[in-house]
């Protein structure tokens, strides 16, 4: 009886009343509520994996209505996540007790994709699951790292060199092409002031102090400004900068754009020497008739003073009277011939047949201390030139090549035909497309200095001794090979000697025009080139030649460029094509660098003059005269991959 009430009592204190049993209910209905209309997706799963619980934000996160998911198991409505991280997740959470979080991607029945966070935690029935849907952040940040990755991309492509510059004037950031033009590394180069590289544009950091400091509204930057920067290797080139402001992590910088403008700085100079040629010629062309005018009566009256004064000593007077005067005519004569273009009669030449002559007068005249050598190709076509025009050529080139030996030496002459196609006229601007005859002059004297041979075509411009040289020979020479429609190309290293190439065009009716096809054995495979070049318009045409004709192509302007290029690509390039004479690092240093990090590549170097280059004795190198047609380069290029 007793045990009885016990019980009764025992049963009385734990059973909820009906108030409490009222209570109760209203809080799990406000939880249940509470839960329903939570952004985030709430779901729980028994210990047997079924679905319990499904809020509305779980059911649009699921995409699927909530009868189709409650008490069915949780594998059965996302088949193969048994494999997945996620499952893994709420296994062991159920397992170990223990909250886990994870973001993850669902792939819905639909084919859809959705990436969620969720944090999943024990509760008495199972696992409770909060699910949070972040696919639009997803997309958002993979926009923006596509967007990110789409400015690294022109950051590190451009072709001018961009450098990001704190109010200190420190590097804060470069791209590539700034450690190929001027030959820093990058970690060489951050923290450093940028008067490193541009000694004259951020001095004392009065433009961004100025700029930065007290109204960051007003910023009066400098655009397209010239300055003269700063190899590592302590040459000065001439670059144009631009000045950009930019607002990083609340500090206001200045992005500098350095643009290399050494061609064009050459082109300007190109510009301006013809311009100056022209008003020479004027003037000098002035002068030679005006002086003209002053000598024909001169020489008149002295014809009538010979018949007058007919003893010996006048008459040996007046001989070296006319004689000078005679002098004063011929020199008039090639002025005029510079300033005026004279044509001259033009007959059909046969350009072997004054080589011929040229050799007879030099073995009679010249030193025997200087030997003369000729190299002339079978069947020559004939020219439509002035015989004493061209005579005279020859005889101002060699005489030329003379001068450059007084300790003796060899001239050497050669002519040949040459075919010039679009490779070789892109080359050269003086060239057209056509059949034309070389005629190449050569000596082993003491050459040119690259500041001098800027000016030899110059009228009156002479090295020679006071009484030597008129300083008219190459200029004369040069006009005369431009009436011929003609043009004359120069090479020339001090102590090495000089090659004189002219070029004239055949007569019209053996003109020939041939029309290559890509020959098998021409033909590349994919091979990877890498092609060095300081003049931007021949590394172009080649990259674009090579390409047509199967070659993958690098370029680089310069040797440090080349070898930065080469570190990267240095297993997949199989070829360099190099040429000879460049700034910063010429093409020998070029050869002999890559030779180190790997002896087996192969090189084609070029050059306009071949006397000067002692690395293509090597196997591995082989030389290609500069400017060359498209076959003779792919021939080249050719021959030397099939080396072993």
């Amino acid at each position: 009886m007793n045990e009885s009430k016990n019980l009764k009592n025992y049963h009385n204190e734990f059973t909820p009343s009906k108030l409490e049993q009222d209570e109760i209910e209203k809080s799990e209905e406000r939880y249940r509520s509470t839960l329903d209309h939570l952004l985030e997706g709430c779901q729980i799963l028994g210990f047997d994996w079924c679905y319990l619980y499904i809020n509305a934000a779980a059911e649009k996160h699921n995409r699927r209505p909530n009868e189709e998911l409650l008490g069915k198991k949780y594998m059965d409505m996302w088949p193969g996540i048994e494999v997945t991280e996620v499952f893994m997740r709420i296994k062991h959470c159920m397992e170990e007790r223990i909250v886990q979080l994870i973001e993850n991607e669902f792939i819905f029945p639909d084919g859809t994709i959705g990436w969620f966070k969720l944090s999943i935690q024990p509760i008495p029935e199972g696992v409770f699951i909060l699910s949070q849907d972040i696919t639009e952040y997803k997309h958002t940040m993979e926009k923006l790292c596509r967007s990110e990755a789409y400015f690294h991309t022109l950051y590190e492509s451009s072709p001018d060199c961009i450098i990001v510059v704190n109010a200190s004037g420190e590097i804060e950031s470069l791209n590539q092409r700034t450690q190929c033009l001027f030959g820093y590394t990058k970690e060489e180069l951050i923290g450093k002031l940028v008067e490193i590289l541009i000694p004259h544009c951020f001095k004392s950091h009065d433009i961004l102090r100025r700029n930065y400091t007290s109204n960051p509204e007003v910023r009066p930057m400098g655009t397209g400004k010239e300055l003269f920067a700063k190899h590592k290797n302590g040459t000065e080139f001439p670059v144009e900068i631009s000045l950009s402001p930019i607002q990083m992590n609340n500090n206001f910088n200045v992005i500098a754009t350095v643009r290399d403008i050494t061609e064009k700085k050459k082109l300007e100079q190109q510009f301006l020497r013809n311009q100056r040629m022209e008003s020479i010629g004027t003037l000098a062309g002035g002068i030679a008739h005006d002086l003209n005018n002053i000598l024909t009566p001169v020489l008149l009256y002295l014809d009538i003073i010979k018949m007058k004064l007919t003893d010996e000593k006048s008459q040996k007077i007046l001989q070296m009277l006319e004689s000078s005067l005679n002098r004063g005519t011929n020199l008039i004569k090639q002025v005029l011939s510079f300033a005026r273009g004279i044509e001259g009669e033009r007959t059909i030449l046969q350009i072997s047949q004054l080589i011929d002559e040229i050799e007879k007068i030099i073995n009679e005249t010249f030193p025997k201390s200087i030997s003369f050598c000729t190299g002339i190709s079978k069947n020559l076509p004939t020219l439509s030139a002035d015989a004493t025009q061209i005579h005279q050529v020859l005889m101002n080139l060699c005489v030329n090549a003379r001068d450059a030996m007084p300790n003796g030496g060899k001239i050497d002459i050669k002519a040949e035909t040459i075919i010039l196609d679009e490779q070789y006229v892109k080359m050269n601007l003086d060239a057209k497309l056509g059949q034309y005859v070389i005629i190449t002059v050569s000596d082993q004297g003491m050459g040119i200095p690259p500041e001098i041979k800027e000016r030899i075509f110059e009228p009156f411009f002479t090295t020679k001794e006071i009484g030597k040289g008129t300083g008219l020979g190459l200029s004369t020479t040069f006009s005369i090979i431009k009436n011929h429609n003609g043009f004359i190309n120069v090479y020339s290293e001090v102590g090495k000697g000089t090659t004189f190439k002219v070029y004239l065009p055949t007569q019209e009716d053996t003109v020939v025009f041939v029309t290559e096809e890509k020959e098998t054995y021409l033909t590349g495979n994919g091979e990877l080139i890498l092609v060095v070049d300081d003049e931007m318009s021949i590394r172009e045409i080649t990259k674009t030649t090579l390409e047509t004709y199967g070659y993958s192509v690098l370029t680089a302007e310069d040797g440090t460029e080349a070898i930065a290029i080469y570190a990267v690509h240095g297993q997949k390039i199989a070829l360099v094509l190099t040429d000879i004479m460049m700034p910063y690092m010429d093409g020998t240093a070029l050869v002999r660098a890559i030779q180190k990090m790997n002896p087996n590549t192969k090189f084609v170097v070029v050059s306009g003059f071949k006397q000067s280059i002692d690395i293509v004795k090597q196997d591995s190198v082989v030389f290609l005269e500069k400017p060359y047609t498209s076959k003779n380069l792919l021939k080249t290029i050719s021959e030397i991959l099939q080396r072993k």
